[in-house]
């Protein structure tokens, strides 16, 4: 895999760019840096057709994924400083004028700019942007052509924020430096969104270039249209990416002599379901709301009948619904039974369930899971089948070293129970390993981590002393799902192996433990 980088270096640390509604735009999009390659292409011909000299390589560029960007650290300006711009008055005046206000003088000649300061890299003078493309292994055409129109760009963005740059290959991801942020494109709403070129941007930028030199004829003004031919795109730093929050216990005998084991295969959604149950108990002597029970602790959606009204919560997974449903997201507790990893002979085993998590994949429940330490400490465990104790909660410190099995940064994880494919793999591996593409996204990692995970898919558990994935007990909603165990390496970055925390599940029944990873190597 190599990939382009298309780098600029801004000339001061300061940045005016600014997105939809006025705010402070880091990092730069891509079409910010799509514009100014357009533009250093333009001011390369005489009559500024940008298709004349770098068609083919800027229609290449607005066809491909979002880059990932790697961009210094920036901090809001804390006081204003003021501007006088004499510029665009002209047409100002005239659009009053074309409306038939022939007496209204436009001049806006001050702003207040609140500018973004950026942080330059040690070892650097300028701070330094980096756009990285991944191109794939195929022999890439358009180096020569676009490394000359980054050293020709003047600016990136405003005026003011003049640059130069540079194109250059590179065999991995180059690595973000003190001072730098790695951006990573992501489908969430909620991340920074910015505008990333697409299929037709370059016409669509050189027709409100014509629209421009054109705004003035035959004693008219002529609006220029705004460019639509882009789409937003969620960002967010790499870094953004935390430890989820957790709850650790062990199980011990009702008579608290000994730790209490459960068998791993046919039993790990049993511990499960009694921890969800008992989580509820404890939740009504709380005082929870029903609504709240309902959707943090058991994860079941609101059903609304044809007037909006709410009628009663159900099962997520309920295909028989015919009625409106608001869907749960990853907002709920998720009771994850912890297998032992052990040394037994030459190497790493997996043993019987003796401790759980509560945890979230999501990041409303934080308070919820603090609760769950407190609430559920020293409480019995029931039996479904005989409604007896058949064990006992009791709280361990997140440094437990079983726990950090689950829970520290690695680069190398394998699971300890199956992943469920989040649909049907027609036994066919690569539509499988998409699948499992899917199911990360699915988890909440961004797009750049799931499609470059390297991931090992089979029926044989990675750990000895755990069972074949066909084995695994699970609920009867997913029993037609395909499920694999995976060993799964996060992509590097530069020469560093990528390493990030857990708690890592993923897949069809993720909230009671299947799909459940272990690291391989645990970082202290």
């Amino acid at each position: 895999m190599s990939y382009l980088c298309l780098t600029v270096r801004l000339h001061q640390p300061l940045f005016h760019g600014q997105r939809d509604g006025g705010e402070p735009e880091w990092p730069p999009s891509p079409l910010r840096l799509y514009q100014s390659l357009v533009a250093a292409a333009a001011a390369q011909t005489p009559d500024g057709d940008p298709m004349a000299v770098a068609g083919d390589a800027l229609q290449w560029l607005e066809r491909q994924p979002a880059p990932a960007i790697i961009a210094a650290k920036s901090r809001l300006s804390v006081t204003p400083y003021r501007m006088y711009v004499p510029n665009n008055t002209a047409d100002l005046a005239a659009s009053s004028w074309s409306r038939g206000a022939t007496d209204t003088i436009t001049a806006r000649v001050e702003k207040d700019i609140r500018p973004l300061h950026l942080i330059r890299p040690a070892d650097l003078t300028e701070p330094v942007l980096h756009y990285l493309y991944d191109i794939g292994e195929a022999p890439f055409p358009y180096l020569e052509i676009l490394g000359r129109l980054a050293r020709s760009i003047t600016h990136l963005g405003w005026g003011i924020d003049q640059a130069f740059g540079n194109a250059t290959l590179h065999a991995t991801m180059p690595a973000s430096q003190a001072g730098e942020e790695l951006w990573l494109p992501v489908i969430d709403p909620t991340a920074t969104q910015l505008r990333v070129p697409i299929k037709g941007s370059l016409l669509a930028l050189s027709a409100k270039h014509g629209a421009f030199l054109n705004r003035l004829k035959q004693d008219l003004f002529h609006p220029v249209p705004p460019l639509t031919a882009f789409q937003l795109k969620g960002y967010r730093p790499d870094s953004l990416r935390q430890a989820q929050p957790f709850a650790a216990f062990q199980i011990l005998t009702i008579d608290g002599s000994r730790m209490r084991l459960f068998d791993t295969t046919q039993k790990s959604l049993v511990v499960a379901g009694m921890l969800r149950h008992l989580a509820g108990q404890a939740a009504q002597e709380s005082r929870w709301s029903d609504a709240k029970i309902s959707s943090v602790i058991f994860g079941h959606a609101t059903l609304r009948n044809s007037n909006g009204n709410q009628e009663r919560h159900v099962h997520q997974h309920n295909p028989q619904r015919q009625e409106s449903q608001d869907i749960v997201g990853p907002d709920r507790l998720a009771y994850l039974p912890l297998p032992s990893i052990e040394f037994r002979g030459q190497g790493l085993s997996v043993g019987s369930v003796r401790r759980v998590l509560i945890t979230t994949f999501g990041q409303g429940c934080f308070e919820e899971v603090a609760w769950t330490r407190r609430a559920l400490n020293g409480r019995d465990l029931i039996s479904e089948h005989n409604g007896h104790a058949t064990g006992m909660m009791a709280s361990i410190p997140n440094s437990e070293k079983m726990v950090q099995r689950y829970t520290n940064a690695a680069n190398t994880w394998a699971t300890v129970t199956p992943v469920i494919l989040p649909g049907r793999d027609d036994r066919n591996p690569r539509k499988a390993e998409k699948l499992i593409r899917k199911a990360l996204l699915q988890a909440g990692f961004t797009e750049f981590l799931a499609q470059n995970a390297e991931l090992e898919l089979r029926n044989v558990s990675f750990w000895p002393g755990s069972d074949l994935a066909s084995h695994f007990r699970v609920p009867k909603h997913l029993e037609a799902y395909p499920r694999y165990h995976v060993r799964l390496k996060w992509p590097a970055l530069g020469q560093e192996p990528l390493k990030l925390p857990g708690v890592l599940c993923i897949g069809g029944g993720r909230h009671y433990g299947l799909g459940l990873f272990a690291a391989e190597r645990v970082s202290e």
